[in-house]
């Protein structure tokens, strides 16, 4: 089977690089001829729906933050072009619909927030609107990251996704959205993210060990703030378990302000995929914000502190931790510290994994025939 994923893969981030290579990982062992769609994203349809372009005093202060971050936009650029088996370029819905898909069997949306009005503002490219008629569409894990759509949005999802052969979604909040609110017939599922359905040990053999060596114990500190801010709760929490745990401290993040400087002096920012995976496994603890900083250190077996907003609509990180049965992992901001337990039974944890894992593979492989 010839496949085609069109996915988000270009945005400057660990996980959504990480994602990509997986799927198209997984894709390839069930036996697929697996392609990355090349869609550029945002394009101009996106800057019509809002999506902000650079003015000129921006562009200043942006090229400053490119300077700091350079590396690891050459690092994932290296990636991908390593990893990723794209297709030609695409600019536009338009382009998309203009080319000749007669050679593929199917084509999939996924993984991702790939449904995520917030950012997407509803792009029907990633409803597969542009494939033809004969090639199959399959959603694999797909996320919409929130609780549900807007209301001016919900005749167009319903419009795409009913044409769908095959839906899942990466939480449980998607199947509400998809049964409920759009009133689909389809039964989805509710998948692992794909980073999951890659086992710690076909991580740590696909992807080379870097030269990251560390001598003393370390907590990851791993905080993006996309999505929602952690700070200045996250702080307390990584003062707390550096003061009881009497670990070292290694920050990812894409904003060092003096706080945390103080607390983290060991910045890592500019890792390469490689020593990304690395600082994961070898870390004492991880402390995160981010859906695949909890991926991958539930993945990797390392005690976990994730922190969620309060009363959060975006159930991306609790589905995952609570399907694993680590909800003593999720930490709601404002959650008394003394109260956080970021030990578990590794052990066990690897086997629901595990179950999981095998649980998300046969339904790809029964969708796939």
């Amino acid at each position: 089977m010839k496949i085609g994923v069109i996915t988000i893969f270009a945005v400057p981030n660990y996980g959504s690089v990480l994602q990509a290579y997986a799927t198209q990982l997984v894709l390839e062992n069930e036996g697929c001829e697996c392609r990355i769609i090349n869609y550029k994203h945002p394009n101009e349809w996106h800057h019509a729906q809002g999506t902000p372009r650079l003015k000129l005093l921006s562009v200043i202060a942006q090229s400053l933050c490119v300077l700091k971050r350079h590396r690891i936009i050459k690092h994932l650029r290296r990636f991908r072009k390593q990893h990723l088996k794209f297709t030609r370029s695409f600019n536009s819905l338009d382009a998309l619909r203009a080319a000749d898909w007669s050679g593929y069997d199917a084509i999939a949306v996924g993984s991702d927030q790939v449904w995520n009005v917030r950012f997407q503002h509803g792009d029907s490219a990633f409803m597969l609107s542009w494939v033809p008629d004969g090639v199959r569409r399959i959603a694999i894990a797909s996320s919409f990251a929130s609780k549900e759509v807007p209301d001016a949005l919900v005749r167009k999802f319903h419009k795409y996704l009913s044409r769908f052969d095959a839906l899942s979604v990466r939480e449980k909040n998607g199947i509400g959205i998809i049964k409920s609110q759009l009133g689909l017939a389809i039964e989805p599922a509710v998948l692992l993210d794909p980073t999951l359905l890659i086992s710690k040990e076909q991580w740590l053999a696909k992807i080379p060990r870097s030269h990251f060596i560390h001598k003393h114990p370390y907590m990851l500190v791993y905080m993006l703030n996309y999505a929602f801010e952690p700070r200045p709760y996250i702080y307390d929490v990584v003062r707390h378990f550096k003061r009881e745990k009497n670990l070292e401290v290694i920050l990812i993040s894409e904003h060092v302000d003096a706080e945390i400087a103080d607390l983290a002096p060991l910045h890592r920012n500019d890792a390469s995929v490689e020593e990304f995976i690395d600082i994961f496994a070898n870390a004492a603890l991880v402390i995160t914000s981010s859906f695949h900083g909890t991926a991958f250190a539930v993945n990797l077996g390392r005690p976990l502190v994730t922190v969620i907003p309060p009363n959060s609509t975006d159930d991306r990180m609790s589905t995952l931790l609570r399907d694993v049965h680590l909800e003593q992992c999720i930490t709601p901001i404002g959650k008394p510290i003394a109260e956080i337990a970021p030990d578990y039974d590794t052990s066990a944890a690897s086997t629901r994994l595990q179950t999981l894992r095998e649980q998300s593979l046969n339904w790809l492989r029964s969708t796939l025939k």
